[in-house]
């Protein structure tokens, strides 16, 4: 597999981390425990990049 594809393979997987992520944070509110956890796992989501 080319680099090229690895990394829109990688780049799919993370938007669909990252949309799981946002609909879990979504079913809590905002002073709910869960919904702090459930954003942190969302902004690290955000935050990590696909590998090269």
């Amino acid at each position: 597999m080319s680099t090229e594809q690895e990394l829109t393979r990688q780049y799919i997987r993370l938007q669909e981390k990252v949309g799981e992520h946002r609909a879990e944070a979504l079913k809590h509110s905002p002073g709910d425990d869960r919904f702090a956890v459930e954003y942190a796992r969302l902004v690290n989501a955000v935050g990590s990049r696909p590998e090269s």
